[in-house]
């Protein structure tokens, strides 16, 4: 959720991360800042919590989101 947490999981190998809880932690706009510094990585981040049917496409609209997320998507 924060660029020392991004740092700590690219150091592992993890170029996947899943990104929780998304609103509360700034949602589309804080992911678009993490674009900045992170994107030559490869890094994909996973937003869940807060994301839902009428803002997921905007979630998705990002370049370092590779999917989305959240129990509203099945029962």
């Amino acid at each position: 959720m924060t660029p020392t947490d991004v740092e700590a999981a690219l150091e592992l190998g993890c170029t996947v991360q899943k990104f929780f809880p998304a609103s509360v932690a700034g949602g589309i706009e804080m992911l678009k800042a993490l674009a900045g510094p992170y994107a030559h990585t490869g890094v994909k981040f996973i937003p869940l919590g807060g994301v839902n049917a009428l803002n997921m496409g905007d979630f998705l609209s990002v370049p370092v989101v590779g999917a989305i997320g959240g129990s509203w998507l099945a029962d």
